[in-house]
Formats: structure tokens, C-alpha cells, sequence
């Protein structure tokens, strides 16, 4: 991920310009990305259900379909796939009004998972184990605030050719969300390791106290 975010520009200048449109091969892989973050969440909290590594993957869920849904603009970009193939602007979904109150409650019951199951002291345990994933978390900012320089946002000190920096932003954006699925991941083998050694002391200590 460190090479593909130091040779973003140059990938930007060899890409097709349509690459990096709305609903374009760029951002779709976006989302297929994110899929995968919650597909893999899912996959965690099924599997581990009634654990915290369960509850976790539970929390994480909503979030990686909300930024799904966002690069999809809310299903605008599917939708209104020949507006897009055109170059106009996408209009608002009928929906939009009920977008907000959706996220938010998405993200209240993520909230309330992690403070019901008390998923904060777990992690805090996990970071001061070094089981922390700051590689791939330093990387997604990285990326991302190049990101925000493609799009003007931000200042970096290169001037993208206007004709590529959409294909860099968006670029620069997949990379990000790829080592946003390595950090979960990470905590997931991380919690992983957790409950088995935890299970491994529980079963030790039984077996000292005997039957």
C-alpha cells in the first residue's frame, strides 16, 4: 500500500480519465472494497457471536455500508447510470431526507453495541498490548490527506493535472479504504489471540484445581 501511495500520481497520469468518474472502475472497486470490510465484520460477528471479538464485528457492520452507500451516492450513481455516462450532475435520490436519520441511527446502535458489551475497555487493552494496527492506520490517513490534495481540499505541494486528479483522488481514496480492511483485520486477529489465550488460562487453571 506504502508503493501504491507513492506511485499514485504517475498511475493517475496512465489512467484513463472516465476511470476515475462517478460509478467508474475506480469507485467501484471502492465499493467492492468496502464490501469486503463488511462482509469480513459480518463473518466475525457470526462466527464469534457472544464474544467481544462478536460484538465488534457487529459495531463495525453499519459503518462500512454507509461509506459503501456513500460512494455509491446513494444509489443515485445506479440509478442514474446514463446522466453519469453523460457527465451530469446526479439529482437527489427521493429518499435523501431519510438519509441523515438513517446514518444516524446506524451509528447510534453501533455505539450503544460497543458500550452495552464494553468493547472500550477491550480495545484500550488491545492498544496498550501493541496489538493496535497503526501501520495500516497511518497509511489510511496518509492516503487520505493526499486524497483531500487531488481534490483541492488540502495542500501538498503538487499541482495535479486537472484532467487526472479526480483518477488521483479517487485512486488515493481506494488505497485508503484497502488498509482501513488490513487495520480491521489486524484487531480482529488481534482479539482473535485474545479470547485464545484467555481460554487457554481458563482451561489451565481448571486443570490445576482439578475435579
Amino acid at each position: 500500500m506504502l508503493a501504491f501511495i507513492l506511485v499514485s500520481y504517475p498511475l493517475a497520469l496512465a489512467m484513463p480519465e472516465a476511470w476515475g468518474l462517478e460509478n467508474g472502475v475506480i469507485e467501484n472497486a471502492q465499493v467492492a472494497v468496502l464490501l469486503c470490510g463488511a462482509l469480513a465484520a459480518f463473518l466475525a460477528w457470526w462466527r464469534h457471536r457472544g464474544t467481544p471479538l462478536g460484538a465488534l464485528g457487529a459495531s463495525t457492520v453499519p459503518v462500512w455500508l454507509i461509506l459503501a452507500a456513500r460512494e455509491l451516492s446513494w444509489g443515485a450513481v445506479i440509478t442514474q447510470a446514463d446522466a453519469v455516462r453523460a457527465g451530469l450532475p446526479l439529482e437527489p435520490m427521493w429518499y435523501k431526507p431519510a438519509v441523515a436519520p438513517v446514518i444516524c441511527a446506524l451509528l447510534a446502535w453501533s455505539v450503544s453495541t460497543l458500550w452495552r458489551h464494553h468493547l472500550g475497555r477491550f480495545l484500550v487493552g488491545l492498544a496498550r498490548n501493541s496489538h493496535y494496527a497503526v501501520v495500516p492506520l497511518v497509511l489510511a490517513v496518509v492516503a487520505s490527506y493526499l486524497s483531500a490534495c487531488a481534490e483541492g481540499h488540502a495542500v501538498c505541494g503538487i499541482h495535479a493535472n486537472p484532467h487526472h486528479a479526480q483518477d488521483w483522488e479517487e485512486g488515493l481514496e481506494l488505497i485508503a479504504y484497502m488498509a482501513l480492511v488490513f487495520a480491521q483485520q489486524r484487531v480482529f486477529r488481534s482479539c482473535q489471540q485474545q479470547d485464545a489465550a484467555r481460554a487457554s488460562t481458563v482451561a489451565a487453571g481448571r486443570d490445576a484445581v482439578g475435579p
